[in-house]
């Protein structure tokens, strides 16, 4: 018997690694989730915490993939309003991933009501602990945005640690 334990894999000329020797890479390392069904807000035109999720990376190389959902209820006033909600992904202070929804001349008793998914993948490059939230705010004080309410309440939060 030939004894390969100590045959380096740069000396391959072709062939395949096994997956077992790749240390992590592109693996899922971990997932944290969470589904928080009584948080309703009203958007202001500051950003306001729907909630968080924590994860701790396991390596300051790895990738976080987050994947946050919820309902978006928006509401006309008086006058024909166009009304802008700006989602974004707060990595403890930092804003990491944004988009927005809108909406033109709702008038006061329109309703509009959809459910919205943010993805995103960072980097944190930390091994401690951080916060992922997902965040709202709306572009003025005319009519109104609720999240998290309507038909299907409920904030939706999953994060991996993915390994680079």
């Amino acid at each position: 018997g030939i004894n390969f334990t100590a045959l380096n894999a740069s000396n391959l000329g072709s062939g395949t690694v096994p997956a077992a020797r790749l240390s992590g890479v592109g693996k899922i390392l971990q997932v944290q989730s969470v589904f928080y069904s009584t948080n309703t807000i009203t958007a202001t035109t500051s950003f306001v915490s729907m909630n968080s999720l924590n994860i701790t990376p396991s390596a300051t190389t790895s990738k976080i993939f987050g994947a946050f959902t919820t309902m978006i209820a928006h509401k006309g006033d008086s006058a024909a309003t166009t009304l802008y909600s700006y989602l974004a992904v707060f990595r403890d202070l930092v804003n990491v991933h944004q988009t927005i929804q809108g909406y033109a001349n709702l008038a006061s008793d329109d309703h509009i009501y959809n459910n919205v998914a943010l993805n995103f993948i960072d980097s944190p490059s930390t091994t401690s602990e951080v916060a992922y939230s997902m965040q709202v705010k709306m572009n003025g004080t005319s009519g109104y945005g609720q999240f998290n309410s309507g038909v299907a309440n409920g904030v939706s939060m999953v994060l991996m640690e993915v390994g680079a």
